[in-house]
């Protein structure tokens, strides 16, 4: 049986995250992702610092109905 060749030539090389750049002789890793330089990755990591964590936004979302309930039963009417 032959091998498709047209499958093996889809393979995607490797590339960085930020740039989609080639990788030369030193490869940057962090959080199992992989950079061309330097300058990548701390463009990553501040991109990283800026996003809200996915933790914090459903402990504020979990919050957020449970203060408004708690208003609501404590407002009294004079």
């Amino acid at each position: 049986m032959r091998k498709d060749t047209n499958s093996m030539m889809e393979r995607r090389k490797p590339r960085c995250e930020v740039c989609e750049g080639c990788f030369g002789l030193i490869r940057h890793r962090f959080a199992h992702k992989q950079f061309c330089s330097k300058r990548c990755l701390e463009q990553y990591l501040a991109k990283s610092k800026q996003r809200p964590c996915h933790f914090k936004q459903w402990i504020d979302f979990s919050r957020r109905p449970a203060l408004a309930l708690a208003n609501k039963g404590s407002y009294r009417s004079d």
